[in-house]
C-alpha cells in the first residue's frame, strides 16, 4: 500500500510512505524505530524520525521532505517544533483515512492488511496521542458469534442489531478456543444478538475506551444483569419463583466465595455460569495483569448465575423447599460447573469430593 502526501501553503512538505504487506518481525520489540526519514531540500536531516507518526502507525515506512525547517537547533528539538507537529497531524489523518478508504474499495486487501497490523492498530483508540481515536475505531475489526472467522466493522455488527437490542455486546477472553462454547453466550444467541469476540490481549484496553459507538452503547456480556426475557411463558417465571429461596440460601453458603448468587437471564442449556460485578475489573483483565505479574491486591469477588430452568437447579430448588438437609455438595457443584466451563478450577480436591458424593447418591438411588 503506497501513499504519496504534498502538503502546500503555509505548511509545505512532500511525503511517500509505504504500508508492507507482511508485518516485520521486530515490529512488537519496545526498542522499535520507525523506518521515517527526514529530509530538507534533498538532504537528510534524521534516518529515525519517531515524531512523525504515532506508535500506532510504526508499520508505515517512507520519506518527508521539509523544505521550511529551521535546521539552528539540535536533532532533539528539532523534533519538538511546532511545524514538525503539525506535520505529524497531517501526515497522520492521511494515513488513516488512506487506510479506511481501503477498507471500503478492496476489504479482502483490508481483512489481509487487519491479520498483520490489527493488533497495532488497536493500540491507537487507548493510547490516542495522534487525537485520531475517531478514525481508529473506524478502523477497528472483530470476529463474532455471527461472522463464521470473518471480521467485522463496528458499523456493521450495529446495522445488523435486530429489534429489542439496545447496545452492541462483546465478549473479552484470552481462551478464544473456548470462546464460541461458553455458556455465557446462551442467552444471546437465544436473543440472537450479535456478540463481538475479542481475543487480544489488547481487546480488554479497547472495550474499555469505547463507552459507545455511533451513540450505540458497548457492553460487555460478561458483567452486570441481562434483563429477563419478555416472552417467557408461565412454565419459566413458576420455575424462577420456586428457585429464589434456592439462590438466597445459597447466597449465604457461598458468601466467602461469591458476591452473589441470583437467577440467570443469560442460560438456557448450562446449570451455572460465573459473571463479573458491574463497574468491577473484569476477571479477563485480572488473568492478564497475572500473567504479566503485575502486583495487584484480591480480585473482585464474581457473581454466581444459576438457570432456574435446568433440571439440576429444579431439583435442588424442590429439595430445599422441602426442608432437605445435606444440599451443600450439590449446591456447591454449580459453582464448581461455573468454572471448569470458563476453563478453571480453584478447588480440584473439593470438587472430587463433591463429585464422589454425588456419585454415590445416584449409585444409590439406581440400586434401590
Amino acid at each position: 500500500m503506497k501513499l504519496h502526501i504534498r502538503a502546500e501553503g503555509t505548511l509545505q512538505f512532500n511525503a511517500v510512505l509505504f504500508i508492507p504487506k507482511q508485518r516485520p518481525w521486530q515490529l512488537d520489540r519496545m526498542d522499535f524505530k520507525v523506518g521515517m526519514q527526514l529530509y530538507q531540500r534533498g538532504v537528510k536531516i534524521l534516518d529515525h524520525a519517531d515524531v512523525l507518526l504515532p506508535r500506532v502507525l510504526r508499520f508505515v515506512t517512507g520519506v518527508v521532505d521539509a523544505p521550511d525547517l529551521d535546521l539552528n537547533m539540535s536533532r532533539e528539538i528539532l523534533q519538538q517544533t511546532p511545524m514538525v507537529r503539525a506535520i505529524q497531524k497531517q501526515i497522520t489523518k492521511k494515513v488513516l483515512k488512506h487506510i479506511k478508504a481501503q477498507s471500503k474499495s478492496s476489504p479482502e486487501e483490508y481483512a489481509g492488511f487487519w491479520n498483520e497490523f490489527g493488533h497495532i492498530v488497536k493500540e491507537g483508540v487507548h493510547d490516542d496521542n495522534s487525537g485520531s481515536k475517531e478514525l481508529i475505531t473506524d478502523l477497528l475489526r472483530f470476529e463474532t458469534t455471527k461472522s463464521e472467522g470473518a471480521v467485522r466493522s463496528l458499523a456493521e455488527i450495529k446495522e445488523g442489531m435486530i429489534e429489542g437490542q439496545e447496545a452492541i455486546w462483546y465478549y473479552t477472553s484470552l481462551d478464544k478456543d473456548r470462546m464460541m462454547s461458553a455458556p455465557v453466550l446462551e442467552g444471546f444467541r437465544k436473543r440472537d444478538w450479535e456478540v463481538l469476540l475479542m481475543s487480544d490481549p489488547v481487546d480488554e484496553w479497547v472495550a474499555t475506551s469505547i463507552s459507545e459507538f455511533d451513540e450505540v452503547p458497548l457492553k460487555s456480556i460478561t458483567s452486570g444483569e441481562l434483563p429477563e426475557d419478555e416472552e417467557q411463558d408461565a412454565e419459566v417465571k413458576k420455575a424462577r419463583d420456586e428457585a429464589t429461596p434456592l439462590v438466597t440460601w445459597m447466597g449465604e453458603m457461598l458468601s466467602d466465595d461469591v458476591a452473589e448468587v441470583r437467577l440467570s437471564s443469560r442460560l438456557t442449556d448450562s446449570p451455572s455460569v460465573l459473571v463479573d460485578q458491574e463497574g468491577a475489573m473484569s476477571s479477563n483483565m485480572e488473568r492478564i495483569l497475572k500473567a504479566a505479574n503485575q502486583e495487584m491486591g484480591p480480585g473482585a469477588k464474581r457473581v454466581l448465575e444459576v438457570n432456574p430452568d435446568h433440571t439440576l437447579v429444579k431439583t435442588l430448588a424442590k429439595l430445599n423447599n422441602d426442608g432437605q438437609t445435606g444440599l451443600e455438595p450439590f449446591a456447591r457443584l454449580l459453582l464448581d460447573h461455573a468454572a471448569i466451563a470458563e476453563g478453571r478450577l480453584d478447588d480440584p480436591a473439593g470438587f472430587a469430593n463433591r463429585l464422589q458424593v454425588l456419585m454415590s447418591k445416584a449409585a444409590s438411588s439406581m440400586g434401590s
